[in-house]
């Protein structure tokens, strides 16, 4: 009976990762030890997408890194030595991708036996993230969508050259939530005295951020990217 789920979404990235020649896998190893906390696979992808030979296209590279993110809080829950939470992973492995052979979970198991001792930051950064993203709904992006919109009084209005009119904003936010991997969205309708307001409470919190950083110098803040 297989151990552990391997979601198809991350299977091509792991067989990019048994795709790497052994140097590549040092490297990759070195790239992942000397990020920073906060670092996440955005950052570190911008950091170093030339440095690994065999994934020039950033697209192999991300999901490369997705999957071995993906590893570490199983990692960490398996409370497993490295060896043996490797060989139950590729075993896992084999059994969950199609046509995957013995060989391929033996180099899998290798790869990873040689990256996971590098995961000293991975794991600060993957910790600070899931407390920023333990609430069922959690932030992606933003976009405001200006648009004029007429006020008609009634019918025998419509051929006045005299009309009103209102700008109305709509702030679109894209979210996660919980274990989904599609983003969800929606969209809130604002006027200006809104946008004033919302600017109020975001110049607010920034405030906030910068005096709390100010005051604990024994602390070093992780800003995650």
């Amino acid at each position: 009976m297989t151990k552990y789920t391997v979601p198809q979404q991350l299977q091509e990235g792991f067989k990019k990762l048994i795709s790497l020649s052994p140097e590549d896998v040092n490297t990759l190893s070195s790239i992942l030890e000397s990020a920073e906390v906060g670092k996440g696979i955005k950052g570190i992808l911008e950091s170093n997408k030339d440095k690994i030979s065999s994934l020039k296209e950033n697209d192999d590279f991300q999901q490369v890194l997705q999957s071995l993110f993906s590893l570490t809080y199983i990692y960490i829950d398996s409370k497993n030595s490295i060896d043996k939470f490797t060989t139950d992973f590729a075993d896992s492995y084999k059994a969950s991708v199609d046509k995957s052979t013995d060989k391929e979970a033996a180099i899998l198991k290798a790869n990873l036996n040689t990256l996971l001792p590098s995961y000293g930051h991975i794991k600060l950064t993957q910790k600070a993230s899931s407390l920023i993203t333990e609430n069922p709904h959690n932030f992606s992006e933003a976009r405001i969508i200006s648009d004029i919109r007429i006020v008609y009084n009634d019918d025998d209005d419509m051929s006045r050259k005299e009309q009103y009119a209102l700008v109305v904003h709509h702030l679109k936010i894209k979210y996660s939530k919980g274990e989904e991997y599609e983003p969800k969205e929606f969209f809130v309708s604002m006027d200006l005295r809104d946008l004033k307001n919302l600017q109020v409470q975001i110049k607010r919190a920034i405030e906030k951020d910068e005096l709390i950083r100010g005051k604990n110098h024994d602390l070093e803040f992780i800003d995650l990217i």
